[in-house]
């Protein structure tokens, strides 16, 4: 019985990234007037003035998930990957991945929202992008996949 469980945990895993990217599709099908280049979305993407467009949401995404894949990061990771700017952006939303990928990837996509947003107690006076370094290790701190995303 311990054998059954295990294998259905193990293709539950293996169809993380998978679910991920049909999420992904049929936000695009019910999103059928998707231009790309000129749609934005509202809210900007770490900490920057300018908000992406849903091309460039699609591109980065598809660029880290194949990272990833690459780097043989877990399936819940590279779900994650994919997923990071879309729920970030405010495109797809939390119950959506939490039906398709499960808690997990929802965790990694949100924690890392969180920490990269967060601006500090006291007026930052040194360079954005140290700033921006900071964070990141903080990311990789509270958890490691973090650090990929």
């Amino acid at each position: 019985m311990a054998t059954k469980s295990a294998n259905s945990t193990h293709n539950t895993h293996k169809n993380t990234f998978s679910n991920a990217q049909k999420l992904v599709d049929a936000w695009l099908q019910r999103k059928p007037s998707f231009s790309g280049q000129t749609e934005a979305t509202t809210l900007s993407f770490r900490n920057q003035p300018e908000a992406m467009t849903l091309a460039e949401i699609m591109s980065h995404s598809q660029t880290v998930a194949a990272l990833l894949q690459e780097w043989g990061a877990s399936p819940a990771l590279q779900a994650a990957g994919l997923l990071h700017s879309f729920l970030w952006n405010c495109v797809i939303e939390d119950a959506e991945v939490t039906n398709a990928c499960g808690e997990h990837v929802l965790f990694l996509c949100r924690q890392y929202q969180h920490i990269l947003q967060r601006m500090p107690e006291t007026r930052w006076r040194g360079k954005r992008v140290v700033l921006e370094r900071i964070k990141y290790f903080v990311a990789a701190y509270c958890h490691f996949d973090l650090a990929f995303l």
